[in-house]
C-alpha cells in the first residue's frame, strides 16, 4: 500500500528520528541521567 498514509508515516518517522528530544534522550540514557526534553 502506497500513498498519502505511507507518506505521512515516513514524514513522521523521519521527523521523530531527527528531533532534538530524541538526541537528548539518547545522550541522557548513555550518560545515565534524566533527560531535559524541550519539545523539539
Amino acid at each position: 500500500m502506497h500513498g498519502k498514509a505511507d507518506d505521512a508515516y515516513r514524514l513522521a518517522f523521519e521527523a521523530a528520528w531527527a528531533s532534538e528530544d530524541l538526541v537528548e534522550g539518547r545522550h541522557a540514557f548513555r550518560e545515565r541521567r534524566i533527560p531535559d526534553f524541550r519539545g523539539r
